[in-house]
C-alpha cells in the first residue's frame, strides 16, 4: 500500500507540514514517517501544534537536508514508500530458504513457525534473514548512505538524535534474552518462571529512548523487556510505538456506549473521554484523575482505571489507544498491522494477568470483529487478518470482553469467515472464538436459570456495610438484561449448525479445527432447541466417523454430542446404529481409554434403551467383556460403575438369552466386584436388578451360587432398613430346581431369616382419617387444599405404600419357601426349626382373611412341605386340614388346585388323616370337582381321590356313593394322552376292582375292559415314558383282577376283543410288575383255552420269543408263570419245534444247572424238559442243544454227582479243556476248581487220578496255584505221592510223577512256597531223590531247587541230607543238562539261605570219593558235551562264588592239584572266545572293518571266574599257583587302561638316555574288546584288584614286572574313576618297594604322573595313596630330585595341615625320611610345616602319628631356623602330658625335645 494513501491523503515527505522547534520527522523500519520529539520522547503520526505549512523538510532533525551525497557523488534520491505487502511476500519466501549457522526452524503447539538461535540461546518469530532484507530494502529507498554500527541480527536499529545534538547519552535498560517460546526444551538453562518474549520485540522497532524513570513493580509475571542500546547516528531512523503516541480524537459517532459498563450514553448519562487513551466512559467509570505531562496535561485530568494504573506506574505504553485504529474511519493498513502486533505482544506478555488485559481492552472485541468483517468483505488476505483472528481467539477467554460481540450478526460474520476462508489458522481461531462465545452465552443462560428460583432473595436491598461502587453497579447483571436474555438458539441458527456439520465432513479439516467445532456442538447441545437443530442437520452422520480418531479429546466431544442426541430422541439412536456407530463405540470400549470411560458408558446406556442398539451391544462378546472388565477395575468409582450397571441391566432386559447370561455370570472378576457393590447404597439396587435377571438361566444361577451370592443377599435381608423384595425374588429364582442352592441358603441361616420375615406381624390396614380437633371435626377439614387434609392424605399414602410393600415381601418370602420345599433336606430342617415356627406361619397364611396371592403361594409351599410326615402332622395340629378343606370352596383355581394337592400329601402319611377327611364333606367336594371345568382342578381331584382311596375301603365306599366310578370310567378316554393322571385314575379303578365282586360287576357292566384293551394298543409306541408304563401296569392289573377262569363265555368275548394281541407286546417291556400281571392274565387265558387257541398262540410267534426272554428273569413269579404257560403249550406235539426256533431250550438248561434257581422253578423246568423229551418229535435236537448249552458248568455239575462214570467222564473232558490257558480260565470261571479239589480226595482211585490230570493242567497257571493250595489240594497230592494204590489205575498215568509235577508247579509260585513246605513233603521228595528212578530224581531235584528258595525249606533240606543227594547228581553220567542245572540251582539256593550248606557242598563226596568242590571245578573245565553248557557254567560259578565265602574254601582248593589250572583254563577258554582288539570281521572293499561284539555269557563267565580268582588269591599258596600258571597274562588281556597321554622329551627324566628308547614299535598286545563302558570298568576293577593282590609277594612283583603290567597299571593314574586311581597307586606302592620297579616307574614317567596327581587333586583318598607311593619312590635319587624340582613343599605343607591323620602321617614320614636336612628344613619351616607339626601334637589321636611328629621335631631341632620356630611355639604342657603315655619311645622323644629347649 502506498504510504501517501495510508497517511490519509497527506502527500510524501515533501507534503508533510514542517514540525515546530524541538520536533523532527523520523521514519520507522517499515518506511512510515512520523513526528518525534527527543526531549519529551513524544511521537505522533499527526503534525504537532505549531507546525508550519507543508513543504520540503529534511528527515532526521531540524535544519537537516532531505538528501546527501553518496560515496560516488551521486544524485539525491527521494525516499520511496515502504511496501508492507512486499515485506510479507519476502517473509514468506524466506520461510523455505536456508537458515544461517546455528539456527533451527520449529513449530509450536498451535502450528505456528518460529526460529531458534542455539548460539545466543534465543528464539524469534521472524526468519533470521528477514531483518537483513528489510535493511536492504530501506537502503534502496533512502537517498542518503547512512553508516550504521553492526548489531545482532535480531535487534532493530533504533532512532537517535543527530550528531550535532548536545543531548546527554541515555543508557537504556539491560536487554532481556528471554523470548517466546522457551529454550528449556532445547537443553538451555532457562528459568522456569520466565515467560515467552513478545512478538513486538522481534517485528517492530523499539521506541526512542527517554530519560530514566523510577521503576515500578509490574503486576504481570511476564518479564520486563528493556529497550536496545541507542547509538547516535548522523541521520536517525527512529520508529514510533503506537501505544505510546497520542490517542486518536473525534470518535463520538462510532462509540455509542460506555467502554466499561456498556450502558448507552444518554442526556443524563453523559459521555466523557479518558485524557490518556481517549476512550469514552460514563462518569461512574471515569472517576480517577491524574496528570499526564507527555500530553501537556500538567494538572490532574479525567482518566479511566487502566490509564490511571499504568500512568501511576510511569508506564507510557497504553494498549487502549490502539483500539481506535481498527474503527471504520481509520484505513491505514500499516498502522493497523503495527497496532495488531503491539496488542498481540501485550497479550502474550500478560497472558497470566487477566485483570490487566480486561482493564486495557475493556470495551469489548467489537472493533476487532468489525475490522475482521470489513477486511473480509474487502477480500484482504494479508497477515493483519490472521493476527486479528489470533487476537480475538486469545481475548475470547475473557468473559467481560466477549459481551459486545454476542450478537447474531457478529456470530454470522464469524461463521461466514470460518466457512469461506482458506487459511487454516483463521478457521481455527474463528472456531475457538465461536466456542468461547457460545460457552459464555450458555453459562449466562444457566446462571439466569439458576437465579430465577432465588429472585426473591436477590431482591433484598444490600447491606449498608457494603455499599455498591458505581463501577460494580454499572457492571452488575441487573444492569445488562439484554445480555442475560440471550439463548444459544437465538445466536446460532440452524444454518450455522449446518455449516459446522459441513465443515466436519470436509476431509481436509485438521484435528484441532475439528475439535473446536465439536466443542461448539457440545455447548450447543445444552440448549434443547439447538440440540433439535443439530439432530436435524445430519450431525450424527458427520461426527460418527470421528469415533475412529486416536485423539481422546475428539472422542470425548463426539461421545458427549452423541449422548445428548441419543437422549433427545430414540430415532437418533437408531440412526447411529444404522451408520455403524455402535460398532465404533464397542471398539473404543475394548481400548479402555480411561478419560472416556464414563461418557462412553453413559452413551451406551442411552443407546441401550433402543432394542436394536441393545441387541448389537449384547451380541458383541468382546464389547460386553470389555464393559465387565471396566467395571471390575473401577472399584470405588461409583460415578462410572452406576452407568455400567444401568447399561447391563438394560441389555439384559432386552436380551434374556442364555448366552449373554452365561457370558456375564462366568466372568469371575465382574461377579466379585458386583458383590462388593452391595456396600454402596447407590449401586446396591442396580446390582440386585442384574443378579435378578441373571437368575433366569440354570447355568447362570449355578455360577452365581458358586460365587457366594446367597450369603450377602441373606445379610441384606437381615437389615430391617432395606427393601428386601428384590433379594427375596433373587433367592427364589436361585433356589428353583437347584438342590445345592437350597442347601446353601439353609447353610448360611436362610431358614431363620425367612421364618423371621414370615412371623413378622403385618402392619395395620391403612384408613383415611378425618382431621379432628378436640374430639370434633376440624373446621379446616371442610376447606379444600388445607394442610390437615394434605397431611392425612400423605399419611394414608405412606401407610398404604408400607402395607403394599409388606404384602410383596410376604409373597416373595412364601414363594422362596415354596421353592426351597422341593429339597427334602431343607424340608426336614424347616419343619423342625424352632418347633415348626415356619410351618405354623404358613398354616396361618391359609386363613381366609389373608390376601389371595399369599394364600396361593402358601398353599403351594405347604403342599410341597407335606411330603414330610412330621410336617403333615404339624399342619394338622395347627388346623391346616380345616383351612385346606375350606380352600376347596375358593373361587381361585390355583388355590383350589393347591388345596387338593395339600390334601393328597396329608392323606399320604397316615390312615387317620384319611379317616378324618372321610368324615367331612371333602370326599363329596372332590368327587364333584371331577366334573369341574378346569382341567387342572380335575387332575388334582383325581390325584387327591387316588391318595384318599388307597388302602381305605370306607373312602372308596363314600366315593362310590357320590358316583365317582361312573365319572372315572367316562373320563378314562380323556386322559389317554396324560399318562400321569391316567395312572391315578387307574389306581382308583384297580382299588375298586380288587375290593369286592360288587364293584367288579359294575365295572364289567361298563366298557372299561374294552377301553383298557384299546389303550394298550395305543400305548405300545410310547413305552419309554415311565408314566405310560405305570398306566399299563395298572391297566393289566385291572384285567388280572377282573378276568377269572370260571367266566365262561364272557372270557371268550374278551379273547375275541383282541386282548392277547394287546398283552403279548407288553412282555417285552422291562418292567417286572407289568410282566408279572401280563403273564397272570395270559396264564389264566391259556388254562381256559382250547387246543385251537394254543395252536394260534404258538403260531403267532412273539409269545414264545417273549417267554424265552423272560426265562432269564430273577423274579420267581415271572419264571413260574412263564414255565406254566410253556407247559400248557407243550401239550401240543409241535411245541418243541417252535421252541427250537427260540432260545427257550438254552434258558431252561441254564435254569436247571444254575445253583441260584429256586427249587420250584427248577422242578418245573425239569418237568418241562421231560415233557418236551417225551412228547416231541424233535427230542434228539433238544437233547443236543441242552448238552451243548450246559457246557463246562454242566460238566462241573456232573462232577459233583454221585455217579462214578459221570465223574470220570466229566473229569476226562475237563482235562482235555485245560490244555490251554483259555480252557483253564473257563473251567475256573465256571466254578470247577472247588469241585475238582473235592473230587481229588475221592476214595475212588480212577476218579482221583482223572481229576489229578486236570489239576496238573490248572497248576500251570501261576495265578491258580495259591487258590489250589488254599482249597486243600496238598494233602490229596501227598496222599497220592505216598500211596502205591494210586499207581494201579485205569487212567494209565504215573500218579507219583503227576503228583510231583503238580507240586513243582505249585512250588514255583512264591506265595504258595511257604504254604506247601513241610517235613513230610521234603521227606518224600528226598526219598525220590535217593531211591527213585531217574525221572523221579529229575522231578524231585527241580522241585527241591524251587523249594530251596525259601530259607526255612533250605534249612529242612540241609537237615535231612538233601546236599548228599544233590551233589552226586552233578557228576552222574546219566544226568542230563536239566538235571545238572536243577541240582546246581538247588545247591545255590541252599548255599544262599543256609551258611552251613556251603561247607557241606564243598566237602561232600560222591560214590567215587570226589569232593563237591572238585566235581564243580571239573565240570567247569569240560569243553564238550552236555556239561559244557554256558548256563551250567554260570550257575556253577554262582555256586562257587557263594562257597568262596566259606573259610574252608581256600583250604580245600589248595589241596586240589587241578583246581587252579582248571579255573585258569576256564578263564583262558572264555577269553579266547571273546573278540580282541585285533579281531574283526572280514572286510571287503565295500564294507569297512567292524569289530566283533563280545558274547554276554562268555563275558559273565570271565567276570565270575575273575571274582573267584581274586577271592582265593589272598591265600599265598594259591597265589603262587596262580603265578606259576601265568595268571597275569590273562589279566593283561582284560585290562583296558585310559588312553596314554603324550609326554614331550623335555618332560622326561634326564636319567633316561635316547639310546634306551625303543627304536621300533613294540608288538601289539592282544586285549579283549569290550563295547560297554560298564563292562570295561568292571573288568578293570577286578583285574586291578588281582594285580594289587599279586604285588604283595616278591614273586608276584616279579611276575607283574615280567608281564609288563606295570606300564598298564601306571596308565590307570589317568583314569577319571577314583577307585581305579587309588588301586593303581596302592599297587605301585607295593611294587615300588623294589628298586628295579622304582627305576621302571621313573623311566615310564610314572613319577611325573604321581606328582601331577599329588599337586592337582583334592580327593583325600587319592592324596593319601599318592603320599604312600611317593614315600617309596623317593628312595630313588632321580625320583627325589624330580620331587625337589617340582617344588612340592607347599603341597606337602598343606597335607600336614589337612584334617586327616593318615595324610598327615605319610606326609610327616616323607619329611622325616627324605627331607630331614638343614636345607630342606628351612624351606619346610617357611611353608609352615613346623607350625603344623606342633598343631598336630594337640589334635592327634594316633600314637604312630605322634611318634613321627616328635621324631621329626627332634631331627629338625639342631637346625637354627627350625629351632627358633620350635622354641617359640613349643607346647610344653602337651609334651609333659605325652610323657605319661605307655609308649616308651614317645616318652623318650618328648623328654628329649623338652630337654633340648631347656624345659
Amino acid at each position: 500500500m502506498n504510504i501517501n494513501s495510508g497517511m490519509g491523503g497527506m502527500g510524501g515527505m515533501g507534503g508533510m507540514p514542517t514540525p515546530p522547534p524541538g520536533w523532527q520527522i523520523s521514519m520507522d523500519n517499515m518506511g512510515r514517517l512520523f513526528y518525534f520529539n527527543p526531549m519529551t520522547q513524544q511521537q505522533s503520526w499527526v503534525p504537532p501544534p505549531g507546525s508550519g505549512p507543508a513543504g520540503s523538510m529534511p528527515i532526521g532533525g531540524m535544519g537537516a537536508t532531505t538528501s546527501t551525497t553518496g560515496s560516488g557523488g551521486g544524485m539525491s534520491q527521494s525516499p520511496k514508500p515502504f511496501n508492507v505487502s512486499s515485506l510479507a511476500s519476502s517473509k514468506s519466501s524466506l520461510s523455505s530458504s536456508s537458515l544461517p549457522e546455528g539456527w533451527e526452524e520449529a513449530t509450536d503447539n498451535q502450528g505456528r513457525v518460529y526460529y531458534i538461535d542455539h548460539i545466543n540461546k534465543k528464539t524469534s518469530w521472524i526468519h533470521p534473514n528477514f531483518s537483513q532484507q528489510l535493511h536492504q530494502q530501506q537502503q534502496q529507498q533512502q537517498p542518503i548512505s547512512i553508516p550504521q554500527q553492526q548489531h545482532h541480527h535480531q535487534q532493530p536499529i533504533a532512532s537517535s538524535p543527530p550528531a550535532s545534538s548536545d543531548y546527554p547519552s541515555i543508557q537504556p535498560k539491560k536487554q532481556n534474552d528471554t523470548f517466546y517460546p522457551s529454550m528449556a526444551e532445547y537443553g538451555y538453562n532457562i528459568p522456569s518462571s520466565s515467560l515467552p518474549g513478545t512478538l513486538a520485540q522481534q517485528q517492530q522497532p523499539k521506541q526512542p529512548v527517554r530519560a530514566p524513570e523510577p521503576q515500578r513493580q509490574r503486576t504481570s509475571s511476564a518479564p520486563q523487556v528493556p529497550l536496545p542500546t541507542i547509538v547516535r547516528q548522523p541521520i536517525p531512523k527512529s520508529t514510533t510505538i503506537l501505544s505510546q503516541t497520542a490517542p486518536l480524537w473525534d470518535l463520538e459517532k462510532t462509540i455509542p456506549a460506555c467502554a466499561n459498563c456498556y450502558l448507552p450514553f444518554t442526556v443524563i448519562r453523559r459521555r466523557h473521554h479518558c485524557r490518556c487513551c481517549q476512550r469514552e466512559f460514563c462518569d461512574a467509570c471515569s472517576q480517577k484523575r491524574i496528570a499526564i505531562p507527555q500530553f501537556n496535561h500538567l494538572d490532574p485530568v479525567r482518566v479511566c482505571i487502566y490509564c490511571f494504573i499504568h500512568t501511576t506506574d510511569h508506564d507510557k505504553t497504553c494498549i487502549s489507544r490502539l483500539v481506535p485504529y481498527f474503527l471504520d474511519f481509520h484505513r491505514d493498513l500499516n498502522h493497523q498491522y503495527q497496532a495488531l502486533v503491539e496488542i498481540y505482544d501485550f497479550l502474550l506478555s500478560n497472558q497470566n494477568n487477566a485483570e490487566k488485559i480486561d482493564c486495557a481492552l475493556v470495551g469489548g472485541l467489537k472493533p476487532f470483529l468489525e475490522y475482521i468483517s470489513r477486511m473480509t468483505k474487502e477480500n484482504h488476505k494479508s497477515d493483519t487478518l490472521t493476527i486479528a483472528c489470533q487476537i480475538l481467539s486469545l481475548l475470547s477467554k475473557y468473559e467481560k470482553l466477549l459481551k459486545t460481540i454476542q450478537e447474531p450478526e457478529y456470530i454470522a460474520t464469524l461463521f461466514d469467515l470460518m466457512s469461506c476462508t482458506d487459511i487454516p489458522s483463521i478457521k481455527l481461531d474463528c472456531a475457538r472464538l465461536l466456542k468461547n462465545i457460545v460457552s459464555n452465552v450458555d453459562k449466562n443462560a444457566n446462571s439466569a436459570a439458576n437465579q430465577g428460583g432465588s429472585s426473591a432473595a436477590s431482591s433484598v436491598p444490600p447491606s449498608p456495610a457494603t455499599p455498591a461502587t458505581p463501577a460494580s453497579t454499572a457492571a452488575s447483571p441487573a444492569t445488562t438484561p439484554a445480555l442475560e436474555t440471550l439463548k444459544l438458539s437465538n445466536i446460532v441458527t440452524k444454518s450455522h449448525i449446518v455449516q459446522i456439520v459441513s465443515l466436519l465432513e470436509t476431509p481436509i479439516s485438521k484435528e484441532e479445527f475439528q475439535l473446536e467445532l465439536l466443542k461448539i456442538l457440545r455447548i450447543l447441545a445444552h440448549d434443547e432447541e439447538s440440540l433439535t437443530n443439530i439432530s436435524q442437520s445430519n450431525a450424527i452422520e458427520a461426527v460418527t466417523p470421528l469415533l475412529s480418531s486416536t485423539r481422546p479429546d475428539i472422542l470425548k466431544s463426539v461421545l458427549k454430542i452423541l449422548t445428548r442426541l441419543s437422549i433427545l430422541d430414540k430415532k437418533n439412536a437408531e440412526k447411529l446404529y444404522s451408520v455403524g456407530g455402535v460398532i465404533f463405540l464397542l471398539e473404543i470400549v475394548t481400548k479402555q481409554i480411561v478419560q472416556l470411560n464414563n461418557i462412553l458408558i453413559r452413551l451406551l446406556y442411552s443407546l441401550s434403551k433402543t432394542k436394536l442398539c441393545a441387541n448389537a451391544i449384547a451380541s458383541s462378546e468382546a464389547g460386553v467383556g470389555a464393559i465387565l472388565f471396566l467395571y471390575s477395575n473401577s472399584t470405588g468409582n461409583a460415578a462410572l460403575q452406576e452407568p455400567i450397571l444401568l447399561l447391563l441391566d438394560q441389555i439384559l432386559e432386552y436380551n434374556p438369552v442364555k448366552q449373554l447370561h452365561v457370558l456375564i455370570s462366568s466372568n469371575d472378576a465382574f461377579i466379585k466386584t458386583l458383590l462388593q457393590s452391595f456396600r454402596n447404597p447407590t449401586l446396591e439396587p442396580l446390582a440386585l436388578s442384574i443378579f435378578n435377571q441373571l437368575c433366569l438361566t440354570d447355568q447362570s444361577k449355578e455360577s452365581l451360587r458358586t460365587h457366594g451370592l446367597i450369603e450377602p443377599i441373606l445379610s441384606m435381608m437381615c437389615d430391617k432398613s432395606k427393601n428386601i423384595v428384590l433379594p427375596l425374588e433373587i433367592l427364589s429364582r436361585i433356589a428353583l430346581n437347584n438342590e445345592k442352592a437350597c442347601y446353601n441358603i439353609f447353610e448360611v441361616g436362610g431358614i431363620s431369616v425367612l421364618i423371621d420375615i414370615m412371623t413378622t406381624p403385618p402392619p395395620q390396614v391403612p384408613k383415611k382419617e378425618v382431621p379432628v380437633v378436640n374430639g370434633a371435626l376440624s373446621p379446616l377439614s371442610q376447606i379444600p387444599y388445607s394442610d390437615l387434609e394434605e397431611m392425612a392424605e400423605s399419611t394414608y399414602n405412606a401407610d398404604l405404600k408400607r402395607h403394599e410393600l409388606f404384602k410383596k415381601v410376604q409373597y416373595n418370602t412364601v414363594k422362596l419357601v415354596g421353592n426351597l420345599s422341593h429339597s427334602k433336606n431343607i424340608v426336614q430342617e424347616f419343619v423342625h426349626f424352632e418347633d415348626g415356627a415356619g410351618v405354623k406361619a404358613l398354616v396361618a397364611l391359609l386363613n381366609p382373611s389373608v390376601d389371595e396371592s399369599v394364600k396361593q403361594v402358601a398353599s403351594e409351599a405347604l403342599s410341597n412341605l407335606c411330603e414330610n410326615e412330621a410336617c403333615s402332622i404339624l399342619v394338622l395340629s395347627e388346623g391346616g386340614l380345616t383351612y385346606s378343606m375350606a380352600l376347596l370352596s375358593s373361587s381361585n383355581t390355583l388355590i383350589k388346585t393347591n388345596a387338593l394337592r395339600l390334601l393328597q400329601r396329608l392323606a399320604s402319611h397316615s390312615p387317620e388323616i384319611k379317616f378324618v377327611i372321610s368324615e367331612g364333606a371333602s370326599i363329596r367336594q372332590i368327587v364333584e370337582m371331577l366334573s369341574n371345568q378346569s382341567p387342572d382342578v380335575k387332575k388334582c381331584a383325581i390325584f387327591s381321590l387316588a391318595e384318599l382311596c388307597k388302602d381305605n375301603e370306607s373312602n372308596r365306599e363314600q366315593a362310590f356313593k357320590f358316583g365317582c366310578l361312573g365319572v372315572l370310567v367316562q373320563a378314562f378316554n380323556s386322559y389317554v394322552n396324560d399318562p400321569k393322571t391316567l395312572v391315578c385314575l387307574l389306581e382308583i379303578v384297580s382299588g375298586f376292582a380288587g375290593q369286592s365282586d360288587q364293584y367288579r360287576s359294575v365295572l364289567l357292566g361298563t366298557n372299561i375292559v374294552q377301553c383298557i384293551i384299546e389303550y394298550l394298543f395305543q400305548s405300545m409306541s410310547a413305552q419309554d415314558d415311565n408314566f405310560v408304563i405305570q398306566s399299563q401296569v395298572f391297566s393289566v392289573l385291572i384285567l388280572s383282577q377282573m378276568i377269572r377262569e370260571n367266566m365262561g363265555d364272557q372270557i371268550r368275548k374278551i379273547i375275541d376283543s383282541g386282548i392277547i394281541l394287546s398283552l403279548v407286546p407288553l412282555l417285552a417291556v422291562k418292567n417286572s410288575y407289568l410282566q408279572e400281571y401280563t403273564l397272570t392274565v395270559l396264564n389264566t387265558i391259556s388254562r381256559s383255552s382250547s387246543s385251537d387257541l394254543r395252536e394260534s398262540l404258538m403260531s403267532s410267534g412273539p409269545i414264545l420269543a417273549s417267554l424265552s426272554e423272560l426265562l432269564t428273569s430273577k423274579n420267581e413269579s415271572i419264571l413260574l408263570n412263564s414255565l406254566s404257560i410253556l407247559l400248557e403249550l407243550s401239550k401240543s406235539p409241535e411245541c418243541g419245534g417252535y421252541l427250537l426256533s427260540t432260545n427257550a431250550i438254552s434258558q431252561i438248561s441254564e435254569l436247571i444247572i444254575s445253583p441260584s434257581t429256586p427249587q420250584p422253578v427248577k422242578s418245573l423246568a425239569i418237568h418241562l424238559i421231560s415233557s418236551l423229551f417225551s412228547s416231541n418229535s424233535n427230542n434228539a435236537n433238544i437233547w443236543e442243544i441242552f448238552t451243548n448249552k450246559a457246557g463246562i458248568p454242566g460238566l462241573v455239575a456232573l462232577l459233583s454227582s454221585t455217579n462214578i462214570v459221570a465223574q470220570v467222564t466229566s473229569a476226562n473232558a475237563l482235562s482235555a479243556i485245560v490244555v490251554d490257558g483259555p480252557g483253564r480260565a473257563r473251567v475256573v470261571e465256571s466254578g470247577g476248581l472247588p469241585a475238582l479239589v473235592n473230587a481229588l480226595s475221592s476214595s475212588n482211585v480212577n476218579v482221583a487220578c482223572a481229576v489229578l490230570v486236570t489239576i496238573l493242567g490248572l497248576s500251570l497257571e501261576d495265578e491258580l496255584c495259591e487258590l489250589i493250595v488254599n482249597l486243600g489240594a496238598l494233602n490229596p497230592l501227598l496222599n497220592i505221592l505216598s500211596n502205591p494204590e494210586f499207581m494201579s489205575n485205569n487212567i494209565n498215568i504215573d500218579a507219583k510223577l503227576y503228583s510231583c509235577e503238580t507240586i513243582f508247579n505249585l512250588a514255583s509260585n512264591q506265595q504258595c512256597r511257604a504254604l506247601i513246605c513241610d517235613t513230610k513233603l521234603i521227606s518224600q521228595l528226598l526219598d525220590l531223590l535217593f531211591i527213585g528212578n531217574e525221572q523221579y530224581k529229575v522231578v524231585a531235584c527241580k522241585t527241591l531247587a524251587v523249594l530251596a528258595a525259601d530259607p526255612n525249606t533250605a534249612k529242612m533240606v540241609c537237615e535231612q541230607g538233601g546236599i548228599m543227594g544233590l551233589v552226586p547228581l552233578l557228576s552222574s553220567p546219566s544226568s542230563d543238562e536239566n538235571t545238572i542245572m536243577s541240582a546246581a540251582i538247588a545247591l545255590t539256593n541252599l548255599g544262599r539261605f543256609n551258611n552251613m550248606a556251603k561247607n557241606h557242598i564243598i566237602t561232600s563226596i560222591n560214590d567215587q570219593g570226589v569232593t563237591g568242590l572238585d566235581i564243580i571245578i571239573s565240570i567247569l573245565s569240560i569243553k564238550e558235551g552236555v556239561k559244557s553248557s554256558q548256563k551250567i557254567k554260570l550257575q556253577l560259578l554262582d555256586l562257587l562264588t557263594l562257597c568262596s565265602d566259606d573259610a574252608s574254601f581256600a583250604t580245600v582248593l589248595e589241596t586240589l592239584p587241578n583246581a587252579i589250572p582248571n579255573l585258569l583254563s576256564l578263564l583262558s577258554a572264555s577269553l579266547s572266545q571273546l573278540p580282541t582288539a585285533n579281531t574283526s570281521l572280514p572286510t571287503t572293499e565295500a564294507s569297512p572293518k567292524k569289530e566283533l561284539a563280545p558274547d554276554t555269557n562268555q563275558l559273565m563267565i570271565v567276570f565270575k571266574t575273575l571274582s573267584i580268582v581274586i577271592t582265593v588269591s589272598n591265600n599265598p599258596k594259591i597265589r603262587n599257583q596262580l603265578v606259576e600258571h601265568n595268571c597275569l597274562k590273562s589279566v593283561s588281556m582284560l585290562l583296558s587302561p585310559p588312553p596314554e597321554q603324550l609326554v614331550s622329551l623335555d618332560s622326561l627324566s634326564s636319567s633316561i638316555s635316547l639310546l634306551d628308547m625303543p627304536t621300533k614299535e613294540p608288538e601289539p598286545q592282544q586285549r579283549v574288546n569290550l563295547d560297554s563302558i560298564e563292562e570295561k570298568e568292571e573288568v578293570n576293577k577286578q583285574c586291578l584288584n588281582l594285580v594289587y593282590t599279586f604285588s604283595f609277594s616278591e614273586s608276584g612283583k616279579t611276575q607283574v614286572r615280567n608281564s609288563k603290567l606295570l606300564p598298564i597299571v601306571q596308565r590307570f593314574l589317568d583314569s577319571k574313576m577314583e577307585d581305579q586311581v587309588c588301586i593303581a597307586l596302592r599297587t605301585m606302592y607295593n611294587l615300588s618297594i623294589s628298586n628295579i620297579n622304582r627305576v621302571e616307574i621313573n623311566s615310564n614317567g610314572g613319577m611325573d604322573k604321581i606328582l601331577d596327581i599329588f599337586t592337582k587333586t583334592s580327593n583325600p583318598n587319592i592324596v593319601l595313596n599318592s603320599l604312600c607311593t611317593l614315600y617309596n619312590l623317593m628312595f630313588l635319587s632321580d625320583n627325589f630330585n624330580l620331587f625337589i624340582k617340582r617344588d612340592c613343599f607347599k603341597i606337602l605343607s598343606q597335607c600336614i595341615n589337612y584334617p586327616n591323620e593318615g595324610i598327615q602321617l605319610w606326609a610327616i614320614m616323607i619329611i622325616n625320611r627324605h627331607l630331614n636336612t638343614e636345607k630342606y628344613s628351612e624351606i619346610l619351616a617357611n611353608q609352615g610345616v613346623i607350625s603344623g607339626l606342633l598343631t598336630i601334637l594337640s589334635t592327634a589321636s594316633s600314637e604312630n602319628l605322634i611318634l613321627y611328629v616328635l621324631k621329626t621335631l627332634n631331627d629338625m631341632s639342631p637346625y637354627d631356623h627350625a629351632r627358633k620356630l620350635i622354641e617359640n611355639q613349643i607346647p610344653v604342657e602337651i609334651l609333659k602330658a605325652i610323657q605319661t603315655v605307655p609308649n616308651t619311645t614317645i616318652r623318650e622323644l618328648a623328654e628329649s625335645l623338652l630337654r633340648c629347649f631347656g624345659q
